[in-house]
């Protein structure tokens, strides 16, 4: 592999890591609300 492809592949990695954090972020905070609906748990200004 040459230098330009070595960079070239830890540039695009490195801007993908941002991404891999957002959407896992994303991710658990959507089916951590699924799960507290399923259960019936009241998520945000839902007063019961």
């Amino acid at each position: 592999m040459s230098q330009l492809e070595w960079v070239i592949w830890h540039v695009l990695g490195y801007a993908a890591i941002p991404g891999i954090f957002i959407t896992g972020y994303l991710m658990t905070a959507i089916l951590a609300c699924i799960l507290l609906d399923l259960f019936g748990v009241p998520v945000g200004d839902k007063k019961k």
